[in-house]
């Protein structure tokens, strides 16, 4: 079987606190092998973590990255919404304002 680590072998071994250990794992950043009663970690899968080439992103980089882009999509909904109802408004007083236009030529 491989090598299980600890929260407090991968906290010292990356030289972060378990805190941090904890939350990047909530964050998807590092999973724990599944099945165990305590979180455990595949050393095979840190040792991946740590050899990613320079350029590609790093799994907290990714995550930040995708709770950017779904705030910017939530706004952009926002946005889109906000342009209907402006646009509704501007042909609601185009509409008027050619009626009251006809009534003062008669």
């Amino acid at each position: 079987m491989d090598r299980l680590l600890t929260k407090q072998d991968l906290a010292d071994r990356w030289q972060v606190s378990i805190t941090t250990i904890d939350r990047w794992t909530d964050d998807g950043v590092i999973s724990p092998v599944k099945g165990l009663p305590s979180k455990r970690f595949n050393l095979e899968h840190v040792l991946q973590l740590e050899g990613t080439e320079i350029g590609k992103l790093s799994p907290l980089e990714r995550k930040r990255l995708e709770r950017k882009l779904k705030q910017l999509e939530d706004e952009k909904e926002k946005l889109r919404i906000e342009n209907e109802e402006l646009r509704d408004y501007v042909k609601s007083i185009v509409g008027n304002g050619i009626k009251f236009i006809g009534e003062v030529a008669r």
